[in-house]
């Protein structure tokens, strides 16, 4: 009997240092399928950067590792008084168990300032966490670093260089992760200040250090968690253009698991006309769409538009791209001139064209009758600046600059007397029916002035005699 109240008191004073979690669910990682699933309160979430070599870490990580690494910025922001936030680098171990080391606040620990903690944790149908914690740790912004390492069969965690924990007999593990976790919280708007991470890293099977090359985001969220009902705006993100560094809180913008959070490459967009969008930096996966002019007149007749893309001095047909390296992409233009083909019976054409190509054209291969039934109209040929280029009916020109052609007939008159004569009176007909329209016209501006301005004299007149013969 003494020796169980001992054993009591014993648990009583290191209560503040142990801690039996509860059974947990989803996620395929440990340390994160031990989220409740049998009640709403309190609740847990776990967000954060798992590292991805070869196979990735949603078929196994691909390699033996021995050791896992990262750096946190200390915060001692906790509004909460129902909650115990941690942040900590943890790596999978044989038969769904985690170790894991890193810092927590909970205002039952330290008076809630930032205190370093280690774990290890063994999941499955007997479900047991031992968390130890210790003294309180660096100042709010100082950047810490947390590691994990087996040597002679023993896993030990250190806080900077300073061993925290150990535990023996547990083989090589899968790969490195890093997390913010929120714990037994009851509040349904906890707000979570947001923490840099850095630098995660793992240790190969010849004990060499692996900057983590890749990551992915993961989350796992408890049954009744606000988090998972996008309640709660807590989430992760990469930090543009710095491999390796990604922060987790309270209103950032949401990355899905399993998308990457680096590596970041960056995209450049050129263009040899106007203005361009779309450069900056882009993690791995995502999508660009760019942006540039998209037509450039150099003048009335002459116009460049754009095509498509160079990818990295490639053509490629599309507008827009997955980014999967440094990337150039170079607005693709091409040049087009206008074609302006009249002829007056039948064809008229005013369009664009592309340099270099081939553009036909053709008109009526028959004569045509005038108002004189001895004469009719003959197709003369095409020409272009006085000078005839084909005489056939159908002709092309190649677009190698702007064109402008005009289809000439002639008055042919075969039936007459004296056809040459004929057919240039007829020619001179209708040429003249043009001088004489525009003389009319003349004519008729004149006539009208005339009379506007005789009515305004005969009224002045009048006026006149009136003033007069009231005198």
């Amino acid at each position: 009997m003494k020796k169980l109240i001992i054993l009591g008191v014993f648990i009583i004073l290191i209560s503040p240092h142990l801690y039996l979690a509860g059974g947990y669910v989803n996620d395929k990682r440990p340390s994160m399928n031990r989220l409740a699933q049998d009640s709403t309160k309190p609740y847990s979430f776990q967000i954060g950067a798992a590292a991805e070599e070869q196979s990735g870490y949603r078929s196994g990580f691909g390699i033996p590792v021995t050791g896992a690494r990262v750096e946190i910025m200390i915060s001692d922001s906790h509004p909460e008084r129902d909650s115990r936030i941690s942040y900590w680098v943890g790596i999978d171990l044989p038969d769904q168990a985690v170790i894991r080391v890193g810092y927590l606040v909970d205002l039952n620990i330290n008076s809630g300032q930032p205190s370093w903690f280690w774990a290890y944790s063994k999941f499955g149908k007997a479900v047991s966490e031992l968390i130890k914690t210790g003294s309180i740790i660096g100042k709010d912004g100082d950047w810490t670093q947390f590691s994990i390492t087996r040597s002679n069969g023993t896993w030990t965690s250190y806080v900077g260089n300073s061993e925290v924990g150990s535990i023996d007999g547990v083989a090589d593990s899968g790969g490195p992760y890093a997390v913010a976790e929120v714990a037994h919280a009851s509040s349904m708007s906890i707000i979570l200040r947001p923490v840099d991470f850095r630098n995660l890293a793992y240790r190969d099977a010849n004990l060499v250090w692996r900057p983590a090359s890749a990551a992915v985001a993961i989350c796992c969220d408890s049954a009744g968690s606000p988090r998972a009902q996008g309640n709660l705006k807590v989430g992760v993100v990469g930090v543009p253009g710095e491999n390796n560094h990604w922060i987790v809180g309270s209103n950032l913008a949401f990355v899905s698991a399993g998308q990457y959070l680096w590596p970041w490459y960056y995209v450049k967009v050129e263009s040899d006309y106007g203005n361009t969008s779309g450069s900056g930096w882009y993690v791995k996966g995502s999508y660009v769409s760019p942006q540039a002019t998209t037509q450039v007149y150099q003048d009335s007749r002459t116009r460049t538009i754009l095509v498509t893309w160079l990818l990295n001095q490639y053509l490629v047909g599309a507008s827009r791209f997955i980014v999967e390296s440094n990337s150039t992409l170079r607005a693709y233009y091409k040049t087009q001139f206008f074609l302006n083909v009249r002829d007056q019976f039948q064809i008229s054409i005013a369009a664009w064209y592309d340099k270099a190509s081939a553009q036909q054209f053709s008109t009526i291969d028959s004569p045509q009758p005038t108002l004189f039934s001895q004469c009719q109209w003959v197709f003369d040929g095409w020409y272009e600046n006085g000078k005839q280029l084909w005489k056939s009916t159908s002709g092309s020109i190649i677009m190698d600059g702007p064109h402008e052609v005009r289809g000439r007939w002639r008055v042919s008159c075969h039936t007459c007397f004296l056809p040459d004569l004929c057919a240039m009176l007829v020619d001179f007909w209708y040429s003249s029916m043009g001088i004489l329209a525009v003389i009319l016209f003349a004519i008729a501006v004149l006539l009208a002035l005339l009379t506007v301005n005789k009515s305004s004299r005969s009224s002045g007149r009048r006026a006149h005699l009136l003033r007069r013969n009231r005198r």
